[in-house]
C-alpha cells in the first residue's frame, strides 16, 4: 500500500518536500504515549536508572531475559492490534541492515530480512499476514535496530514503535478503547 494511500486514509496532511511520516508523527501534538510507566518521568538521573534499551543488555547492564520481558509486552500489544486489523508496516531507515544492534541480531532476524529490505526506503507500507514476519518487524523496533511504523487499518491506528516506546496516532473515529484495552492487558500504559 502507497504510503500517500495510508495518508488519505488517515486525514494526514504534511508537505512530503520537506518533512516525512516519521517527523510528522514525533511533532504531532494529537499524539499518545505507549510506554512501560504510567506517565512522563521527569527527572532524568531516575529515569535513565530505569529505563530500558537493548544498547544495556549488550553492556551487561541489564538481564537478556529482563529485556525480553518488557519487549514481549510491546510486541504483544502489536500482535494483539494486528488480529483485528489489515497491518501494514514500513521502516523508517533504509539502512536498518548496516545497524550495530542489526549485527548483534542477525541470526534471529535473518529469517525475514527479504521483507525488511522490501519494506526499507520506498514509498510503500508491506502487508503484514504472518505472524512471525509481524514479531520480526516488531523486534527491529524494539532492539533500536529502526523505527517501525505500524499501520492498522480496519482501526485507523498507526503505531511509531522505536524502542520499547511508542507513539499512536488515531484517525477517526478514534480506537482508543481497543488500545487501552490491550494495552492494560500487556501492562503497558497510555498518556
Amino acid at each position: 500500500m502507497k504510503t500517500i494511500e495510508i495518508l488519505s486514509e488517515m486525514n494526514i496532511h504534511f508537505d512530503e518536500a520537506t518533512d516525512s511520516l516519521f517527523d510528522y508523527i514525533l511533532g504531532c501534538k494529537k499524539i499518545t504515549t505507549l510506554d512501560m510507566f504510567p506517565k512522563v518521568i521527569h527527572n532524568s538521573r531516575k529515569y535513565q536508572s530505569v529505563e530500558v534499551f537493548y544498547q544495556r543488555v549488550l553492556d551487561r547492564n541489564m538481564k537478556k531475559q529482563e529485556f525480553i520481558d518488557i519487549e514481549k509486552r510491546f510486541i504483544d500489544f502489536v500482535m494483539s492490534l494486528w488480529l483485528y486489523n489489515d497491518t501494514y508496516v514500513d521502516i523508517s531507515s533504509s539502512e536498518f541492515n548496516s545497524s550495530y544492534y542489526y549485527k548483534k541480531n542477525k541470526k534471529l532476524l535473518k529469517k525475514h530480512s527479504k521483507f525488511f529490505t522490501k519494506s526499507a526506503g520506498n514509498d510503500e507500507f508491506l502487508l503484514i499476514e504472518n505472524k512471525d514476519i509481524l514479531h520480526s518487524f516488531a523486534i527491529l523496533a524494539t532492539r533500536d535496530i529502526s523505527p517501525v511504523i505500524f499501520y492498522f487499518r480496519n482501526s485507523k491506528i498507526m503505531l511509531l514503535l522505536n524502542g520499547c516506546i511508542g507513539l499512536i496516532y488515531y484517525g477517526f473515529p478514534k480506537e482508543d478503547l481497543l488500545t487501552k484495552q490491550i494495552a492494560d492487558n500487556c501492562s503497558l500504559y497510555l498518556y
